[in-house]
């Protein structure tokens, strides 16, 4: 079909308007596309480019505005295939959408260029790589934006059958990531923070403790424990059951295992929880709606317990935390791997951080 419609706009009569995909299908017959030599000829030129590509009507905004359209509806094509049949989870969805949002903006700033040059800056992704970085975008996110809209040009290029853009190109480099585990004592301050916090409530009080505690100890990422239900918890057994982790098909599963303070800490909640007569199925639930929390609840427990330790955490350096504590306390790797949630072995590798006391009780131990 897309044959067809290339060889029908071999003259500009028949084919009134060049789509996307058909233009992007021939994208790799154009010469150089850096940006000195993006000018289009004043004129056509017979024996460099066909005669379509060179339709006077092609040179405007409102067509390079449909062209984008028709690339925004693309990507919501790609967006409902990849969660109604190959079962990503919302929440990789949605960090492609925010990566496809910058793109989007990267491209809009080329709105007024000729129509060939235009789709040409589609292609562009190192020009959007510099685009990113020339607005003090950190290193990771953009990083994490190409990845992201890599993933959408994958879907065009096996469903479409289109050349793909990012092909031969490198992704951006990120600095060597640091570990970003606290220290035991830091540990130890922030739940002392969270208990001592003057809360309105003694529910909020346990539930900000759990939910701290559940981060610290258990490893559980913020939207698992956004999405935890009372069925999930059970303290007779010391277990937490992770439906929808993090990754490819819908999440990874897990069960995760409590200490006996974290099981303290939960059972404090459900006491608060069920003095309160909450009935909703989400764990963590609040006490004005009677419903599960949302994100920006959980952003304001950790200010509130963040300003009063005086640490600067995050639930996800809590998590980084429990990683290391378990291999700190001899936890073999894979275990630790799997208790994490993991797919990759590297990945929990990176989480681990050496203390100083550590490589110090290390130095010790040397003997000549």
């Amino acid at each position: 079909m897309r044959a067809n419609q290339i060889s029908n706009c071999s003259h500009p009569s028949s084919q009134p308007e060049t789509t996307f995909f058909t233009f992007i299908t021939m994208s790799s017959s154009f010469p150089d596309t850096s940006p000195a030599k993006l000018a289009l000829p004043s004129a056509p030129a017979k024996d460099r480019r066909p005669d379509f590509l060179f339709v006077p009507e092609l040179a405007s905004r409102e067509t390079n505005e449909s062209s984008l359209r028709q690339l925004t509806s693309r990507f919501e094509e790609f967006a409902d295939h990849a969660v109604n049949v190959l079962n990503q989870s919302p929440m990789t969805v949605r960090w492609c959408r925010d990566a496809f949002r910058n793109y989007v903006k990267f491209i809009r700033d080329g709105l007024d260029l000729p129509a060939e040059a235009f789709l040409a800056r589609i292609r562009d992704i190192d020009a959007w790589v510099r685009w990113n970085r020339s607005r003090q975008l950190s290193a990771i996110s953009t990083n994490g934006y190409w990845r992201a809209v890599k993933i959408f040009w994958n879907d065009v290029a096996t469903r479409d059958g289109i050349d793909h853009p990012f092909a031969g190109k490198k992704q951006p480099p990120v600095p060597q990531p640091v570990p970003k585990a606290h220290t035991p004592d830091e540990c130890r301050r922030i739940l002392t923070s969270a208990e001592n916090y003057p809360w309105d409530t003694q529910f909020h009080r346990a539930r900000a403790l759990a939910l701290i505690g559940c981060a610290l100890m258990a490893g559980l990422r913020r939207n698992e424990l956004l999405s935890l239900e009372v069925r999930d918890v059970d303290c007779a057994h010391g277990t937490i059951r992770i439906r929808h982790g993090k990754g490819r098909g819908g999440g990874k599963e897990r069960v995760c295992y409590m200490t006996d303070e974290l099981k303290r800490l939960i059972r404090s909640y459900e006491t608060a929880r069920a003095g309160a007569h909450l009935i909703c199925p989400e764990f963590f639930a609040s006490l004005k709606y009677r419903r599960g929390i949302r994100i920006d609840t959980v952003k304001r427990i950790v200010s509130y317990v963040r300003a009063a330790s005086g640490i600067r955490f995050t639930l996800h350096t809590l998590r980084h935390s429990y990683v290391s504590w378990l291999i700190r306390s001899g936890v073999p790797l894979p275990v630790a791997s799997e208790l994490a949630g993991h797919t990759m072995i590297e990945t929990t590798m990176q989480y681990i951080r050496v203390f100083d006391a550590d490589k110090r009780a290390a130095v010790q131990r040397l003997r000549m």
